[in-house]
C-alpha cells in the first residue's frame, strides 16, 4: 500500500465558509487502483473542475493562513508564524496591514462560486471618473478619486468593473460538462471514451484491479488536496487517503472479530 501523508485535520469550528460560495459539497467519482491504492483519476462536473483551478488563484499568505502555518513546504511555515507572531505595532496601520500578510484575501473577480476553501475574496476598489480628464487623459481616469465637497462630488462618477469572466461569473471554465482530474491535479474534458482510453493506453491496468468510489469534498476534503498538491504529485491519493485508510481498519477489525468469534486462537508474536 503507498504511503501517504499526514492528514489535515483542522477545528472546522475554527473556520468560516465564504458567504459567497453557493456549494457546500462537490461530489466526485474516484477511479482507484486497488493492488496498491493509488487513485488514477476522478471523474466530476464544473464544479470539481473549478474547485482545482481555483487553486492557482489563491494568495500563498492565505494558502498558509488556510493551513494554520502547516504546510511542511521549505521555510515558508516558518515564515509565516514569525509574521503572526511579530507585535502589530511593527506594521504600518497595525492590523490592517499585518491582515494583508497573514490573511490575505483572494484578488477580486479570482474567485468562483466552487472554490468551498475558507478564505474570501476581496472587495472591487472604488474607482472614479472625474470629469475634468479629457478622453487624452486615460491614465488619470482610472483612479481613486477622494470626493471631498460638493462640487467635486458633482463632477465625480463611479465606474462599475465587469468580472472577466462575465457572464460566466460561476466559475473558469463552461459547464454542464464532465472533466477528468488526474492525481496530479491535471484537468481535462472528458469524452465518451476518454476514461477507458486513458485505463487501455496510460495506465494499462486490469479492469479487475480497478474500483470506483464515490466521494463528497468539503473543506477537510479541500484542504487535504491543497496541502498535497503543494508536497507530492499525488494530490488526490494523498488528499482523500483518509477514506480508504478508515475503510481498512473497519474491514480489519471485522476480520479479526471473525478471528475471535471462530475460536482461533492467534500465535503469539
Amino acid at each position: 500500500m503507498q504511503s501517504s501523508l499526514p492528514i489535515f485535520q483542522p477545528a472546522l469550528h475554527s473556520f468560516t465558509v465564504c458567504e459567497d460560495n453557493d456549494v457546500e459539497q462537490i461530489y466526485v467519482k474516484l477511479i482507484r487502483k486497488k493492488s496498491n491504492g493509488k487513485i488514477l483519476f476522478a471523474e466530476g462536473g464544473e464544479d470539481f473542475a473549478n474547485f482545482i483551478f481555483g487553486f492557482l488563484a489563491l494568495p500563498l499568505g492565505g494558502v498558509l493562513h488556510m493551513l494554520k502555518g502547516n504546510s511542511g513546504v521549505g521555510s515558508l511555515d516558518e515564515l509565516y508564524m514569525g509574521a503572526v507572531n511579530l507585535d502589530q505595532n511593527y506594521f504600518v496601520w497595525k492590523t490592517k496591514v499585518k491582515k494583508m500578510v497573514v490573511a490575505p484575501e483572494i484578488a477580486p473577480h479570482f474567485t468562483t462560486k466552487y472554490h468551498l476553501l475558507p478564505i474570501s475574496e476581496s472587495p472591487v476598489p472604488k474607482y472614479y471618473f472625474h470629469e475634468a480628464c479629457g478622453i487624452d487623459d486615460l491614465v488619470d481616469i482610472v483612479t481613486t478619486y477622494h470626493c471631498t465637497d460638493d462640487v467635486k462630488r458633482q463632477k465625480c462618477k463611479p465606474l462599475d468593473f465587469i468580472d472577466p469572466k462575465f457572464p460566466y461569473e460561476d466559475g473558469f471554465v463552461r459547464g454542464p460538462m464532465l472533466y477528468t482530474v488526474m492525481d496530479g491535479l491535471s484537468v481535462k474534458a472528458m469524452s465518451s471514451n476518454s476514461a477507458m482510453s486513458m485505463l487501455e493506453g496510460v495506465f494499462d491496468t486490469p479492469l479487475s484491479d480497478l474500483e470506483e468510489v464515490e466521494a463528497s469534498i468539503g473543506i477537510m476534503e479541500g484542504l487535504n488536496i491543497l496541502k498535497a498538491s503543494l508536497l507530492t504529485g499525488a494530490a488526490l491519493t494523498n488528499g482523500f487517503s483518509h477514506l480508504f485508510s478508515s475503510q481498512e481498519e473497519q474491514v480489519e477489525n471485522e476480520d479479526e472479530n471473525s478471528i475471535s468469534n471462530s475460536g482461533v486462537k492467534l500465535p503469539d508474536i
